[in-house]
């Protein structure tokens, strides 16, 4: 009776987990498709600063929407052991998508890593490497999707999962597991290190005061990207090649019993060591997929354009296009006079104050003296412009806009 009431405590903390596991899948996946949506409207539907680097980025988000769309529902399904569901076509095709958004958002992370080496160092000319990050996202896609089209008829389904056909434990699949942990996780690893330090080394030539705050903002956002998947990928790539050299020791052990059972004992360490490091790995399987959720954060915190975006859908002011505009301020330089006016950009008529009224009605000396100062002491300048702030000028001032570059 205490057997029977023990193994269904049992159960019911493994069903307990699985749904915990189950449920911080499926609220990664969610965070993940909805906030690379916004990623993708914002760089279609926005006007931003046309840099390279944004680019990238909608080249990862569309990998890692893509990944978590076919992952998270083969993740759950897989948990709570509905296995007929799948099918041999869903398998193929789940192994495919995932396997070529992994090494896509791989190659991304990669080469952002040099855009931001091109921001710090070459400041003047960034916005010509447009062109270049275009192609290079699309040759990227392109190439990794010819590439894995022979791994296609490498998945299978049996017995309810979705299994790699002829794989064995020796050595060719274990050839086939360092192949993929080194392109996936040791080689971006090695090269985003070798980039990085060039980049310190070549910008040692500029203070660090030089870098204006959206450099420096963009420069950290692209470091935490990188940070982050790299520490959230590390466990679960461990784990697995633990588990797959635990797995293969306990099958040669059982292999020895089976062949002469009276020799040895069965390996019950060995077998329950590999069962723990199994729930480990599904754990670390669990955590590996938080940065899929943690980049469209770090978009929103890290870039104006994105977080105005997020904004607007979570506000519900996406159609009130006039409130997106943030008011600026600029310096207007008279036509027919070398005095300088600060006028508010948005509001080009102002009420007259006190300086303007003595300007027309004081002696004739005195109007002579206001045009040579021609100064608003009741309207001081204001500050600096955030670089960030978008300036919005009147349609009919075509030659007094600013560059592009002030934004």
């Amino acid at each position: 009776m205490e057997s029977e009431i023990n193994v269904g405590n049992d159960e019911e903390k493994r069903d307990i987990v699985v749904i915990i596991r189950c449920v911080v899948v499926v609220i990664v996946g969610v965070i993940c498709v909805i906030g690379n949506l916004l990623v993708i409207r914002t760089l279609i539907f926005f006007k931003y600063p046309k840099i390279p680097m944004y680019v990238a980025i909608g080249g990862l988000a569309t990998a890692d929407m893509v990944s978590a769309i076919f992952g998270v529902p083969y993740f759950v399904i897989i948990e709570t052991k509905n296995g007929k569901l799948l099918t041999a076509d869903w398998c193929k095709t789940v192994s495919y998508v995932t396997d070529v958004s992994m090494y896509v958002a791989v190659c991304h992370l990669v080469g952002l890593s040099v855009l931001r080496c091109i921001l710090l160092n070459d400041r003047m000319h960034m916005r010509s490497y447009v062109r270049h990050a275009v192609i290079g996202s699309l040759v990227i896609w392109a190439v990794i999707l010819l590439m894995n089209i022979p791994a296609i008829n490498d998945s299978s389904k049996d017995m309810g999962v979705c299994i790699e056909v002829d794989s064995d434990l020796k050595a060719g699949t274990e050839r086939n597991m360092w192949l993929r942990l080194t392109f996936s996780y040791g080689l971006p690893i090695l090269v985003i290190g070798v980039v990085y330090i060039l980049t310190h080394y070549f910008s040692k030539k500029f203070f660090a005061e030089s870098y204006s705050r959206r450099e420096r903002r963009l420069s950290r956002m692209v470091t935490l990207l990188i940070l982050i998947w790299a520490v959230f990928k590390l466990p679960h790539e461990i784990t697995g090649m633990i588990a797959f050299y635990k797995f293969r020791r306990a099958e040669e052990l059982m292999l020895e019993y089976l062949q002469n059972p009276t020799d040895s004992d069965i390996p019950q360490d060995e077998l329950k060591s590999h069962m723990d490091l199994i729930k480990i790995d599904k754990i670390m399987e669990c955590i590996s997929v938080i940065d899929l959720a943690a980049r469209p954060i770090i978009y929103n915190k890290f870039s104006h354009y994105f977080s105005r975006s997020f904004t607007e859908v979570i506000n519900c002011t996406s159609c009130q296009n006039n409130q997106t505009p943030k008011r600026g301020y600029r310096k207007q330089r008279s036509a027919d006079s070398n005095c300088t006016n600060v006028t508010d950009v948005c509001h080009i008529e102002a009420p007259l104050n006190a300086s303007s009224l003595e300007k027309f009605t004081g002696s004739e000396d005195e109007q002579i003296n206001n045009n040579r100062i021609c100064k608003d002491v009741a309207h001081p300048e204001p500050d600096i412009v955030d670089e960030d702030t978008i300036i919005v000028l009147s349609r009919d001032d075509t030659g007094q806009q600013l560059p592009s570059s002030v934004i």
